[in-house]
């Protein structure tokens, strides 16, 4: 009896496989913005079912257009809420590609929908990262300036001595690699030295996207 059972269940498996079943296709994705800020993220609502979901985020080396080359990042479509996001460090327009697949049970039978987004990204980052003032000489001493981010401030502290303040040489890194500095209105070059003897100076970071900010950078005495 029990035997029976087995085979009748087993011709039962031997006939669900046989039968072909047709791929199922009808995904929908919806990004959170068209204009983001670089750095961030783009969130992309995905419904419906897709077997694989594939993204290229349209900058150099993940361009859809130059597959097979073209670095692509996975969707996991296993979760129970499918969900993707991306973050730019960019500025400049970007056409973003999704390409899902899927398959039929004899992997025969292949369903493809390609998904595409034009997104408008604006580098408008204006902070810096890092400063540091060196004092003259051939021995000069480097002394790193604290970034107060809410302040827009850099100070630097520097020990009391006959150091001359009108010759710090000076190193600001913005935080974007696409930011200028300014000083005076002119283009600021590092290891350039800087008269800070009569008191703090005001640089300018302008990001690439036109924002500006102010930054004032002081010298304290120990």
């Amino acid at each position: 009896m029990k035997l029976r059972i087995f085979l009748i269940l087993l011709i039962g498996f031997a006939l669900a496989a046989c039968t072909k079943e047709e791929p199922e296709l009808n995904l929908v994705i919806t990004p959170s913005t068209f204009n983001a800020d670089a750095g961030e993220p783009i969130n992309f609502a995905i419904e419906g079912r897709s077997e694989f979901l594939v993204f290229y985020s349209g900058l150099e080396g993940a361009r859809y257009d130059e597959y097979p080359d073209a670095t692509a990042r996975s969707v996991n479509m296993l979760a129970e809420t499918p969900s993707f996001s991306f973050a730019y460090n960019y500025h400049g327009s970007t056409k973003a590609v999704f390409v899902a697949t899927s398959y039929g049970n004899w992997g025969e039978d292949k369903l493809e929908k390609i998904f595409e987004f034009d997104f408008e990204i604006s580098d408008n980052n204006t902070a810096l990262q890092a400063a540091t003032l060196k004092t003259p000489g051939l021995f000069g001493q480097e002394y790193e300036g604290v970034i107060d981010a809410s302040k827009s401030t850099v100070t630097a502290t520097i020990p009391q001595g006959n150091i001359d303040l009108a010759k710090l040489t000076t190193n600001l890194v913005a935080s974007s690699t696409r930011a200028t500095i300014l000083l005076d209105g002119q283009p600021f070059e590092n290891k350039t030295q800087v008269d800070f003897s009569s008191g703090p100076r005001t640089f300018v970071v302008k990001a690439i996207g036109g924002a500006e900010q102010n930054w004032v950078v002081q010298v304290e005495r120990e």
